[in-house]
């Protein structure tokens, strides 16, 4: 098989003709596009002598090989080292590539944009950035489901394209800036006549967020929790008379870094898919008051279930720790940290499958300046579950604070305590987590495992490289360690 950007034998018109793009979403090649013109065999990898070059440390020198036909785009992983996923399935040889389709090298996303033969790319309005070539088909209807997450959308909510308002935002987005323009392609949805976009100076007079009655197209029921900034709402969405949990922001400024966090959480979990993980359905701003539509869970949270139930048996564990191991190996497989997992976070509806919750402090792991809203002298986090990277330095936390906070987790869900007992005061816990060694988990309950003490042990350890790489080699050891218990 031959490499190299060069084309092969086409008849007529087939030679050359575009039928696509790849797109870097996330890494150091963020916003670099490569044209797929039929023909094409395109060499990617890291070295200099391939077609397309990712200069990352987790991309193979010759990473994986795209082949593009007429009818068909291959792509064959070349023995890469750490391996390509498309959508989050391991190429174990090669495969064929849809529109849309997500490629993942680590932390390195590509989004993949294909045509069909009677499609043609024109050009993104103005306002939007050139990231993504928007697709025309005059052939095909106006849609009402959105072209990447195939969701419902409101007929009047279109004219800014086939996507749904919080796939819209996650593609066009780069800024908190930009949350003016995403308003103004989708309209302010809000009870008053006005149609005209949001401006900073609107937002700075906020309204009081809604108790009851009526928030644009929501039908306002209970009140879910509340906090200084905001408060989640059982909704209905009269749209489509589903059951949602709205998530309401009030602020005095756009630009603050509360409206910054919302708006990035909701980017982050409009790029997820998985069953464990919970799902944004829109996004917008009404009467100045930003708001999220999730995903409505009927459910406790761990922390409440632990209280009722007490400590879990080995049975549950393992079955908890496996769904949220599989959930957060899949959010760091596409770059996303979440950095506040804790028991409070986590809700287990009646078929006892797990949803991880409030991805407020979670991060991209390449986010450059803008998508880091960490200062050098803040940390973020629950202390009990926080990782010392995070007390120290919270820059320096990347996935593996994550793992930390899992082997709290299971040691909260075996004894019923933490690792550090309880202190008196916020400064006297965080030194403790610094300068003093855990409790093991079979000095609270001697009867417990020695294989899961070792776990959890290794997976808080001190020192970020003595823990688990990757939260599925945790699992993997938990579910040997229970299985022969």
């Amino acid at each position: 098989m031959k490499t190299g950007s060069r084309t092969t034998p086409q008849s007529g018109r087939e030679a050359n003709t575009l039928r696509g793009y790849l797109v870097v979403l996330q890494g150091r090649a963020q916003r670099r596009q490569l044209p797929l013109k039929t023909g094409q065999q395109i060499l990617v990898g890291r070295s200099q002598k391939v077609d397309f070059r990712i200069d990352e440390p987790v991309v193979s020198r010759r990473h994986f090989l795209l082949l593009v036909e007429p009818d068909r785009c291959l792509l064959e992983d070349l023995g890469s080292e750490n391996g390509t996923y498309v959508n989050g399935q391991r190429v174990t040889s090669h495969c064929e590539l849809a529109d849309r389709d997500m490629i993942q090298i680590s932390t390195v996303s590509i989004r993949v944009r294909l045509l069909a033969p009677h499609q043609t790319f024109t050009a993104a309005p103005e306002k939007q950035p050139p990231l993504l070539e928007t697709i025309s088909d005059q052939q095909t209807p106006p849609q009402t489901t959105c072209k990447s997450c195939f969701s419902p959308i409101e007929p009047e909510l279109t004219q800014g394209g086939p996507l749904c308002t919080v796939c819209a935002y996650l593609e066009t987005a780069d800024s908190v800036s930009d949350v003016e323009s995403l308003l103004a392609r989708h309209g302010e949805r809000s009870s008053s006549d006005s149609t005209a976009p949001v401006t900073s100076e609107q937002v700075k007079t906020p309204k009081k967020i809604p108790k009851a009655g009526r928030f644009g197209p929501f039908v306002l029921k209970e009140i879910l929790g509340s906090g200084g900034s905001g408060v989640v709402q059982k909704a209905v969405d009269e749209r489509n008379g589903k059951t949602i949990a709205l998530k309401l922001l009030l602020v005095g400024d756009s630009r603050s870094q509360l409206v910054r966090r919302f708006l990035q959480e909701a980017r982050i979990l409009a790029s997820l898919r998985h069953p464990a993980i919970v799902r944004c359905k829109d996004l917008g701003c009404i009467d100045h008051i930003y708001y999220m539509a999730l995903e409505y869970i009927q459910g406790t949270d761990l922390e409440t279930r632990l209280g009722q139930h007490g400590p879990t048996d080995t049975g549950m564990l393992l079955d908890l720790a496996g769904q949220l191991c599989d959930a957060v190996h899949y959010a760091h497989r596409r770059g996303v940290i979440h950095r506040d997992l804790k028991l409070q976070n986590m809700i287990l509806n009646e078929s006892n499958e797990l949803k991880i919750i409030d991805f407020g402090l979670s991060r991209a792991l390449d986010a450059g300046s803008s998508g880091n809203l960490t200062r050098t002298d803040q940390f973020l986090g629950t202390p009990q579950y926080m990782a010392p990277e995070q007390i120290e330095n919270p820059r320096s936390a990347d996935q593996r604070c994550d793992i930390y906070a899992i082997g709290v987790i299971l040691f909260r869900l075996t004894c019923g305590e933490y690792p550090y007992p309880a202190k008196k005061g916020l400064a006297s816990l965080l030194r403790a987590k610094l300068d003093e060694a855990p409790r093991t988990l079979r000095e609270i309950m001697p009867q417990a495992p020695p294989a899961l003490e070792q776990i959890i042990t290794q997976a808080t350890a001190y020192k970020m490289d003595k823990r688990y790489p990757t939260a599925a080699a945790l699992a993997s050891d938990l579910r040997r360690a229970l299985q022969s218990a």
